[in-house]
């Protein structure tokens, strides 16, 4: 094998490695057309290697014009990558220019295939050998150019002007990310095309015995614009990691002020078994004062006492997983148990204020996929706010209705419905921003979090008010698992 091909191979094999790994990329990050574009780019330069091959190794005339031919194909699909990728990525640059440009190649390359042998030449009468690489190479000897061959030189003068155009509009901007990537576009892609461009020209018109290439030229911008971006991706992957730490320090933050909200219910949750369990730890040591102590009431009430201290250790163990800060561990959750567990939290807190909580949970509900303790945030936040909504109501009229049941869509529907003065129309989305309140003493966090919470579950949250009656219903779906 020849060293040309050896070396046109390795470009190729690069090109399509950079193609795959930016394919896994965009994969990730389908929002961002650029990795798209690099990864079109890549293909179609990997492409164009057995047409330059060709070109190169070809015995005939007519064998260089067909592969001459054949290349417009490949050279086509790079330049849309090319003006496409920076047209998204530096979200820049003349749109009509664009469809003026792609609509002038796909010109081009309809002529070069209508025509005999190619858009270039209208006859190639004889090749050349040339020394290059250490080998001899074909190169035109004689041939006839078209009159209109300088259309695509026209065409690329197009393409540079465009990207030398969104480069500078980019770094007017202002800002250090914009000079940045208007200095990788410009020097990256920018620099390359006319120096490629200038090559290929002296090529054609016989100024210089050089083969028709371009991967060389476009696997340097491929490597320009792959370094760029995968700093990009890095920074990118970086910046996620410190929101999701920043998201769990807030829903820590959260919690704890729910539990300062709870404090005097907690309290009185707590200090039921503790008082039942002295009560009856006193009663038992009258019964063992007596010569013949009754062993079976004696053994009722160290019953007792194991139960009160059952109902201490889970309001404990309820308050520790829901104040603790840990990363999300995603498991199969029965939301009734959740909703049990939420409850059994608020039970003193809804008396303490005359609070009626219904829940109506349909049986055999399934599972959903998620962390159980942000979901118990979710639920506690939510329950919070419909009784916070209902004070000055008389006792009798504050009623909080929690209902959970499976739809059709494959998810689970959990409903929060109170009997207060419902959300204006136009605060129905206002009260998902962070930082509103309209409670005083308020972190304004709590629903701006749920939402986070819950879709990052892949669920949603959203607002309304009750269609008959007075009252807002907030209303969160979860996928099942």
């Amino acid at each position: 094998m020849s060293s040309i091909t050896i070396l046109w191979t390795v470009n190729a094999t690069v090109a399509m490695t950079l193609a795959l790994f930016c394919a896994l990329v965009w994969g990730i990050e389908r929002r961002n057309l650029g990795y798209l574009m690099f990864c079109l780019i890549a293909v179609a330069t990997a492409a164009c290697t057995p047409f330059e091959l060709g070109m190169m190794h070809a015995q005939t005339p007519a064998e260089y014009g067909a592969w001459l031919r054949g290349y417009h194909l490949p050279i086509f699909f790079v330049l849309l990558g090319q003006i496409l990728f920076v047209h998204f990525y530096l979200g820049t640059g003349l749109r009509w220019a664009l469809f003026f440009f792609v609509a002038w190649r796909i010109a081009i390359l309809i002529t070069n295939f209508v025509v005999e042998p190619n858009f270039h030449f209208s006859e190639i009468t004889s090749l050349r050998q040339v020394p290059y690489l250490g080998e001899q190479i074909s190169v035109v000897g004689a041939g006839q150019l078209r009159s209109w061959q300088w259309l695509a030189l026209a065409s690329m003068a197009v393409l540079v002007a465009y990207v030398i155009d969104a480069a500078v509009r980019r770094w007017h901007r202002g800002d250090a990310e914009s000079h940045r990537k208007a200095m990788v576009v410009g020097l990256g892609i920018g620099v390359p095309m006319i120096l490629n461009l200038a090559q290929n020209q002296l090529a054609v018109f016989g100024v210089i015995q050089r083969p028709i290439f371009a991967t060389l030229w476009f696997l340097g911008i491929l490597a320009a614009i792959a370094y760029e971006m995968a700093r990009e991706l890095i920074l990118s992957a970086r910046a996620r990691l410190q929101v999701a730490q920043l998201r769990g320090e807030i829903a820590q933050l959260g919690r704890v002020n729910m539990m300062g909200q709870l404090a005097t219910g907690l309290a009185h949750e707590l200090a039921q078994p503790l008082t039942a369990s002295l009560a009856n730890i006193e009663t038992a040591q009258i019964h063992l004062r007596n010569p013949n102590p009754d062993l079976k009431e004696l053994r009722a009430i160290v019953d007792d006492i194991h139960g009160d201290w059952r109902r201490t250790g889970d309001v404990l163990d309820r308050m520790r997983k829901l104040i603790q800060r840990q990363a999300m561990e995603k498991q199969m959750v029965p939301i009734e148990d959740v909703i049990r567990d939420v409850t059994h939290l608020l039970h003193s807190e809804a008396i303490a204020r005359n609070v009626a909580l219904e829940v109506n949970v349909a049986s055999d509900l399934p599972p959903v996929m998620g962390d159980r303790v942000q979901i118990s945030q979710v639920l506690l936040n939510l329950l919070i706010n419909a009784m916070d909504a209902m004070q000055g109501l008389t006792a009798r009229a504050r009623r909080v209705l929690i209902d959970a049941q499976a739809t059709t869509k494959g998810t689970l529907k959990v409903t929060v419905t109170d009997s207060g003065h419902g959300i204006s129309q136009q605060k129905l989305e206002e009260i998902f921003t962070p930082l509103y309140t309209s409670k005083p003493g308020s972190l304004g966090l709590g629903l701006a979090l749920s939402r986070t919470i819950v879709e990052a579950h892949g669920g949603r949250l959203w607002a309304d008010n009750r269609p008959d009656l007075e009252g807002a219903v907030m209303t969160l779906t979860l996928p099942t698992a």
